[in-house]
């Protein structure tokens, strides 16, 4: 069998070691974002990041500000995961 042989110059340049870092990093770099939205009782809203690992946390950190907070009427969240 023969070996195959590629032209250099159409290889263009090989990634740099921070280049290649920078795919793999990227491709496995999720970013959780948590956002708590209140109503109050005069139905002023008003919303809150906060640091959540899931969903479940999320929702259980906004519920507990809220009850910890005797003028929260009611509340919601939204959680996202996105790569970067």
């Amino acid at each position: 069998m023969k070996k195959v042989q590629i032209n250099l110059v159409l290889m263009g340049t090989p990634l740099t070691e921070q280049e290649l870092k920078s795919i793999v990093g990227g491709s496995m770099a999720l970013v959780k974002s948590c956002t708590c939205y209140y109503t109050d009782n005069n139905g002023n809203e008003t919303s809150e990041a906060v640091e959540a690992d899931d969903e479940n946390t999320c929702s259980s950190k906004c519920k507990n500000n809220c009850d910890s907070d005797g003028a929260c009427e009611k509340y919601s969240y939204a959680y996202y995961v996105s790569n970067l």
